[in-house]
């Protein structure tokens, strides 16, 4: 029997008098199959880094969730399959989109109830170079009813993986900047779709910025869109006793980010693990597959101007 470790679920806010929908979603980076070697994560036992180990546990946290929208980053060109078969087909649509230069790349799930508009995805370009990243963003955009009215709201869900190691904060920054100039854009349209109406427009952005939550690229993007934050408070959201080049490459911080519009309201997440449940190996291990842990919010989408 699979047994996944310490997942609990907290109420943060009751769900307000205006609220015309709740949704939930599922962040997460799963951790590419290709990347789980002992000699990058040397103290993790080699049968916890075993690709049906870790699918095991994968397939059991996602099903677990019951989320409307899974926003993964690192999933394997060759672990598609895998991925999209964990949910009903007659109940969720899936996307993936590949990264530029490796294996990996951003998979989309959304339960088919929401109305899907349309889906936009652009690799980040260098710009001293003009050539693609390898890293992208994938913005999905959705049609929400308002009740009592033949009007409609957007839901819009960006997500993306900036790049990684330690020393590459210029590229990811480069890769911020270009983030929320994408995002504008979206959001432009999306606006001329709603006439304007700001009130009539919600936008998600998460993913694995690679970044902590008081470092300047996350501030900018929050304070250009004004942006609430859902896990700002956690003490790591990635948890890695891994090597690079036989370099030690330790990381326990927050480095993934769940961002919303000011319309959303958060009405619950999940609580992580403490250090003490997984400080001597880090993760992945034997109740969590990936060394990213997830991260689950539940939403109500107000609209200001419903008739209560």
């Amino acid at each position: 029997s699979i047994f996944l470790l310490d997942r609990k679920i907290v109420t943060i806010n009751e769900t307000p008098a205006n609220n015309i929908l709740t949704f939930s979603l599922v962040q997460w980076n799963t951790l590419c199959h290709v990347y789980c070697k002992p000699h990058i994560y040397p103290k993790t036992a080699r049968e916890h880094l075993e690709t049906q180990h870790r699918r095991n546990l994968l397939e059991k946290e996602i099903k677990d969730y019951n989320a409307d929208f899974y926003c993964l980053e690192e999933v394997c060109c060759q672990e598609v399959e895998f991925f999209r078969s964990i949910l009903k087909e007659d109940e969720y649509s899936h996307h993936f989109a590949k990264k530029r230069y490796t294996t990996d790349g951003l998979f989309f799930f959304h339960r088919n109830k929401f109305e899907f508009v349309n889906r936009f995805t652009q690799h980040y370009r260098s710009p001293m170079t003009g050539k693609d990243f390898n890293q992208l963003v994938s913005i999905n955009t959705f049609k929400i009813p308002i009740p009592g009215t033949q009007d409609h709201m957007l839901l819009m869900i960006a997500f993306t993986h900036l790049k990684a190691e330690i020393w590459s904060t210029f590229k990811r920054n480069q890769q911020g900047k270009q983030l929320v100039k994408i995002i504008e854009e979206k959001r432009e349209e999306c606006l001329k779709m709603v006439n304007g109406d700001a009130s009539k427009f919600a936008m998600i952005l998460c993913g694995d910025f690679n970044e902590p939550p008081q470092s300047k690229l996350v501030q900018d993007i929050k304070k250009h869109f004004d942006f609430d934050s859902g896990f700002e408070d956690l003490a790591f959201s990635a948890f890695q006793m891994r090597r690079y080049w036989y370099i030690p490459m330790n990381v326990k911080k927050v480095i993934d980010h769940v961002l919303f519009s000011k319309n959303l309201v958060l009405l619950e997440k999940n609580v992580l693990p403490s250090e003490e449940l997984i400080q001597q190996t880090g993760i992945p291990n034997e109740y969590y597959p990936s060394d990213h842990l997830s991260l689950y919010s539940k939403f109500s989408l107000t609209y200001p101007k419903l008739k209560l």
